[in-house]
């Protein structure tokens, strides 16, 4: 089937929604109490001052003057264009519009506004600022949410001051004309920005009578990474940091495995040395946790999807996966490796053959393998339990700095005094310095004296037996810790904790709330929520705009056991299961459709949750959940080429399937085989699977169901050389779709029909299905079908001289392949782009582009379906005969070229002379 396939706080987190520190809440101005959270779509503008902190520093005293003035200019033009002011942020604003037009024309009002100014020193400011249309979530308790509302941060940040960067939904609802006199909109392609999975497609704006800003906007292309953000930045650790720097630094280091008891914030330590090394590794960053996973096959698949690597039909993930990290120095960052410690061989062979990579690793036990480098991280050090030092002496011991900071945190105005300084010392002491362990008992600063912490951990703890201070006594004292620190909760806090522990990975409040809301006897789940992160029970990270909260393993294993004991168990990892089919089955239909940004965003970061209750589901004694669970998420492992992933889930799905009574459940888990199967080349395995789909769904399907499982079989047949059956079939699941008003299940068959007719040379019959399909497939706004269509369509004109009009086809192609991130889309259209090239007779420039598309296909372990490799044969064939000898040294200059580089070469074959 040709679809192409064979605020400003730490590291940028911006403050959105719920706020990175403690779960406070951030809600608008003008909120008013209303019943429940509303989808919204509202223009979103952020501004804020570029060298605010350089003003502050020349200015001095008169700095104060200039903000003030500046947030009155900002503050009056919201006004006047009907904006409400969400939130201010030192010098940033964010503002939220209901009309996209009013939006623009209060950014350029504010812009020249600003400009008019007489600015105290004679320093005018220069504001960034950023507009976005999008969906957003909005509740009076936590605000304006959703991944629109961290895209449009994130466009105000690419920009400089003086600048106005707006997204493309944005300019294409206000329209060609709805630009203010004088102001136009400079194409700026797409680009990806931080934190974010897809590029954005941006303009500039030019504001006649306002400076030209013509710097290039700050853009994440040279340093990709997926490291999440958190407050809880390690204290004490800054003689480790430098060390494992000064490591990176040298060639021969290629594998540190940082060990150490649980809870000594090796996880921690790695995250933050990863910051601090992004500069160094120009090809990427990436965090890859493997506590979720239980399956050591399963670690490649984790790394590939960390690294957003795209499978391609028919090429082993390995091959893909070791493609993307020889494209130059990358990092990986495996953290706790102990879950799957036998997949240190994988680790090892990736090692040995991808010379740029480098591991960080955080484990319990060494890998044991070649290069590996062991890195001790030790206990804080204590100082003596001796008040005499001093409390200034003592502050220099990390591991009271670590309690000071976090008990300060816990209870504002807390510090140490003369009369606090004994207990202090003594329970650092007693906590061997394990720095979760003083977390724990600093948070309890809240409720308790320090001389009450102390006696208690004397009293609850029984640690260090004999006195022995090695490993096993650091776990036990951990454990301990974490004991006393569960004692303490009142039984709805011990319940919730528990309760929280069935999710995968991380999670939304949203879904903490709608699994464990009726297990808390009665209490606020949210309120409880926010007493675990005030006790250090709970982490919060910076996940796509969106708080999500997390468990610490150690945390993790102790109330793991809390919850099989208490026999709940089985009934919230139903309903964890139950809550995450719920959320699959509402976000299929957006998986494929213009909305699809933010869904695949949205089960991207559930991947941990997603697994956990797949294999929930596929070890119950029925396959119902399993079956809705498949067919949701089928449409999220095609396009987004995690083959390995659905093969997975799919294999076990057809184990379970084998003990299940005919039925739907069991046609359902075929028929997704089936699909999946097509889209992998496997026409023989599919062929099984598509036709017992087909004879289950005729007695226990919908219509509309077993009508698209004739597709899906007939196309089989044909594949296996079945005819006319196979053609037969397909024409029947026409007939049942227009029968059954299935719009989808019609443009499904005609592009069937389509491939078949343009396999057998009847290229008018294919156009005809192609041209209906298309139509069809646009108004439904699918945006996986109609790329391969369109770019089908192109090769046609291609044939008939026509390459005016088969750019006009590509290009088409090119915004659906940049906007939803279908990779080999992108691959298609500068095949196709050379196949111009040669019509045109540029054919150096078309023996370049060729060459860089056979390079880009090879790097990413990827090939052509069968009928595109033929047209692009047939392109370098020409372009040889006409170039000679020539052609060879285009063709290697070609494959030297970056991706954006050759759509660079691309665009220019495309203008018209």
């Amino acid at each position: 089937m040709s679809s192409g396939a064979a605020s400003k706080s730490p590291r940028g987190a911006d403050g959105i929604g719920l706020n990175v520190t403690g779960l406070q809440i951030m809600t608008p101005v003008s909120a008013t109490a209303e019943p429940s959270e509303r989808q919204l779509e509202l223009s979103l503008l952020f501004t804020d001052i570029e060298g605010s902190t350089r003003l502050l520093q020349r200015l001095g005293p008169a700095y104060d003057a200039a903000l003030t003035l500046h947030n009155t200019v900002i503050r009056k033009v919201l006004k006047t264009h009907g904006g409400t002011e969400v939130s201010t942020a030192g010098d940033s604003f964010f503002a939220v519009f209901s009309d996209p037009g009013r939006a623009l024309a209060a950014t350029v009002a504010a812009q020249k506004a600003l400009a008019r100014q007489d600015w105290p020193g004679d320093m005018p400011l220069r504001v960034r600022m950023g507009l976005h249309l999008g969906e957003v979530r909005y509740s009076p308790e936590q605000g304006y949410r959703g991944l629109d509302v961290h895209r449009a941060a994130r466009i105000s940040a690419a920009g400089h001051g003086g600048q106005v960067l707006i997204s493309a939904s944005l300019l294409s609802a206000i329209g060609p004309d709805g630009l203010p006199n004088g102001v136009s909109a400079a194409d700026l392609g797409l680009h990806y920005l931080k934190d974010l999975r897809y590029p954005e497609h941006l303009y500039m704006l030019t504001i006649d009578g306002l400076e030209d800003i013509a710097a290039s906007i700050k853009t994440n292309r040279n340093s990709p990474n997926n490291l999440p953000t958190s407050n809880n930045l390690p204290i004490g650790r800054d003689d480790e940091m430098a060390v494992l720097h000064h490591l990176f630094s040298k060639d021969a280091t290629r594998l540190v495995t940082l060990t150490g008891p649980g809870g000594a914030g090796k996880t921690m330590l790695a995250l933050e040395t990863a910051h601090g090394l992004l500069d160094h590794f120009p090809s990427g960053v990436f965090f890859v946790p493997l506590a979720p996973i239980q399956d050591p096959a399963m670690v490649p698949i984790a790394i590939a999807q960390a690294m957003g690597v795209r499978e391609f039909p028919g090429m082993p993930l390995d091959r893909s996966l070791r493609a993307a990290l020889t494209q130059g120095p990358t990092l990986l960052v495996l953290d706790n490796m102990e879950h799957v410690i036998e997949a240190a061989g994988t680790v090892g062979n990736l090692l040995a053959d991808c010379p740029d990579l480098k591991i960080l690793v955080t484990s319990l036990e060494p890998l044991n393998i070649r290069h590996e480098q062991l890195y001790d991280v030790g206990l804080l050090p204590s100082p003596p339990v001796d008040a005499s030092i001093g409390a200034d002496a003592a502050l220099s011991y990390p591991a009271v700095r670590l309690f000071v900071e976090r008990a300060a945190a816990a209870r504002k105005g807390f510090a140490l005094t003369a009369e606090n300084l004994q207990s202090v010392l003594s329970i650092c002491n007693q906590l061997d310095g394990l720095p979760l362990a003083i977390e724990l008992a600093a948070s309890r600063i809240r409720l308790m004296t320090p001389q009450m912490i102390d006696h208690r951990l004397e009293q609850s703890i029984d640690v260090l037996a004999g006195g022995r201070r090695d490993e096993e006594g650091r776990h036990r004292t951990l454990r301990d810790t974490i004991a006393w620190s569960y004692d303490l909760l009142d039984p709805p806090e011990q319940q919730a904790l528990a309760a929280l522990s069935v999710f995968g990975g991380g999670f939304t409040v949203d879904s903490a709330v709608a699994v464990c809301a009726d297990h808390n006897v009665g209490a606020d789940t949210f309120d409880l929520i926010v007493s675990l992160l005030n006790r250090s029970l709970l982490r919060e990270d910076e996940v796509s705009g969106e708080t999500r909260l997390r468990m610490l393993e150690t945390v993790r294993s102790f109330v793991t056991d809390e919850l099989e004991s208490g026999h709940h168990a089985d009934t919230l990892r139903a309903r964890h299961a139950a809550h995450y089919r719920d959320m699959v089955v509402a976000l299929a239909d957006d998986l494929v459709g213009a909305a699809q940004r933010a869904a695949v965003t949205r089960l991207h970061d559930e991947m941990a949750n997603l697994r956990a209750a797949l294999r929930w589901a596929t070890q119950q004694p029925t396959a119902d959940l399993t079956a809705d669970l498949l067919r949701g998420l089928l449409w999220f492992w095609i396009p987004q080429g995690l083959y390995s992933e659905g093969r997975t889930w799919i294999e076990a799905a057809l184990t379970q399937a084998k003990t299940q009574p005919d039925g739907r459940a069991k046609a359902i888990i075929h028929d997704v085989a089936g699909w999946f199967r097509i889209f992998s080349g496997d026409y023989e395995g599919a062929l099984e699977s598509c036709e017992m789909a087909h004879a289950l769904y005729a007695d226990h399907g919908q219509a509309h169901e077993h009508g698209r499982a004739k597709a899906t079989y007939g196309i089989t047949l044909a594949a296996s050389g079945q005819f006319p059956a196979g053609p037969e079939m397909i024409m029947a699941s026409l007939e049942a779709a227009k029968a059954n008003a299935d719009d989808e299940g019609v443009a499904i068959a005609l592009v069937a029909l389509g491939e078949g007719a343009r396999y057998g040379g009847d290229v008018a019959t294919a156009e005809s299905c192609y041209h209906e399909a298309l139509t069809i497939l646009e108004r439904l706004g699918n945006t996986w079908w109609p790329g391969g269509i369109l770019q089908n369509l192109a090769h046609f004109r291609l044939r008939e001289g026509r390459w005016e009009d088969a750019v006009t086809l590509l290009n088409r192609t090119y915004a659906l392949a940049g906007t939803n991130g279908y990779h080999i889309l992108v691959l298609l259209y500068l095949m196709g782009m050379g196949g111009v090239g040669v019509v045109r007779g540029e054919h150096a420039q078309a023996a370049r582009l060729l060459g860089a598309t056979r390079a880009l296909l090879e790097r990413a372990g990827a090939a052509f379906e069968p009928s595109d490799e033929a047209e692009f044969q047939r392109y370098e064939a020409e372009v040889a005969q006409v170039l000679g000898d020539a052609s060879s040294a285009l063709v290697r200059e070609g494959a030297g070229l970056t991706q954006a580089e050759a759509v660079v070469i691309a665009r220019r074959l495309a203008a018209v002379s």
